[in-house]
This record gives structure tokens, sequence and C-alpha cells, in this order.
């Protein structure tokens, strides 16, 4: 039953973001918690009487391995941001568009769009997302064929984070990156991933606001190393 009310804990838990971080830096009320999760966790394993001070051990227990591994990732992500920039691109939009009507004329929309000011593709399993320079947005629509339907997200901009090679083999770098911004009451239009580059697409009235919190990071991450 242990084992069993331990996968439960774990469970409940990582479904609380806020209270999986307080969690993992020791920073919460062990009994506390156990007493609001106690009827999750009963509801869970279809038991009543689960004893609280149970899952206070387990909490406890699961607090000292998140601190372990969260002092290790934290150490990585900040050296990750120390070395990387920022970059900003403004007047952009966003299309999206089904794959029937763009996918025979992909290869014709790169070549013709090649040397934009910006343009990312990116593929899913029913359509195609393309962020582009607000300039091009016409001429793109001219080789997809105006007549095919398609979802325009205007006055957007993109946050381009140049970061190291370490990037790629850090777990966490891209959910503390965005957790700032989530925190910060900034939505995330688009992410996209192209090897070192983490490009953050968010509408331009809070591009300002965006790249000011993630360059404060930056800076912080990189006068801690030096000290």
């Amino acid at each position: 039953m242990r084992r069993t009310l331990t996968s439960v804990v774990w469970n409940i838990i990582t479904s609380r973001p806020s209270i999986l971080t307080c969690l993992a830096k020791g920073l919460i009320n062990y009994s506390a918690l156990a007493r609001d999760i106690v009827r999750d966790v009963e509801r869970e394993v279809g038991v009543s009487g689960v004893n609280v001070n149970t899952i206070k051990v387990i909490l406890i227990r699961l607090s000292n391995k998140l601190r372990s591994n969260l002092r290790s990732i934290e150490d990585q992500i900040l050296h990750i941001l120390a070395r990387s920039a920022l970059r900003l691109e403004t007047d952009l939009v966003v299309l999206t568009i089904n794959r029937e009507y763009i996918q025979p004329k992909i290869a014709a929309l790169v070549q013709e769009l090649r040397n934009a000011r910006f343009l990312q593709v990116t593929q899913g399993i029913n359509t195609y997302t393309i962020v582009l320079a607000k300039e091009i947005m016409n001429k793109a629509l001219s080789i997809i064929g105006e007549k095919a339907p398609y979802e325009l997200i205007d006055d957007q901009s993109a946050i381009i984070l140049i970061s190291p090679r370490e990037i790629l083999t850090t777990p966490g770098f891209v959910s503390y990156v965005t957790g700032l911004l989530a925190w910060s009451g900034i939505n995330i239009t688009q992410i996209i991933s192209c090897h070192l580059d983490t490009i953050l697409i968010v509408s331009t009235n809070d591009v300002m606001k965006a790249y000011t919190v993630l360059q404060s990071v930056i800076t912080s991450a990189r006068k801690f190393l030096t000290k």
C-alpha cells in the first residue's frame, strides 16, 4: 500500500506545479499539505481513512529527492542563461493553414521566401503554422492560394533566446523560461525550438515586458556566476 500511496501522492503533486516547486525547495508545511490532499489521495486509492501522517512522511521523502535534483538542474540552467543572448523581431504574423492546402506548395513557399526577414514553418498533424514578417504575408498567401482557408494572428513579435550547446541536454530549461513569462502574465502564442535557438512568439503588446523579464534573469545569472 505504501508504494501505491507514494505513486498517488506523486501524481497529485505533479499536477500542481506551484506546490511541486515549493516542495522541491523545501518551502512548504508538510502537515498542512498532507491535510490538504488527503481527500484526493483517498479518492485515487479508493480507500477512506488514509493516515495523514503517512502522507506527510511521503511528502518529506519526495521533497528530499526533488531538492537534490533541483539543485543540480538549477545550476545547469543558470550556466546556460548566463551564456545566452536575446534577439527581438517585431511586426510578425502567425498563419495556420490546413495541411491539405499547403503541403503541395511548401517547397515553393520556402524557396520564394528564403530571404525573408523572418520565416518559421512548423508542421503539425493536420496543419502548418507559419510565422513570418508582416510585409511578406500577401506574397505568402499568393503562393499558397488566397482561397485557402487560414487562421491569422496579427501583431506578433518574436523573442529569440540564443543559448550554448548545453541547452540540448539540460532538462527544464524551456519550462523555466516559459514559467517566468507565465508568472508575469505573458501568454506565448507559439514556441519553436530550432537547435540552439528558443523562439517565443508573443503579442506585440507584451513583447517589451517579456524581453525585460528574460534580460533581467540573464543579467542576474551572469552576476551570480561572477561572485
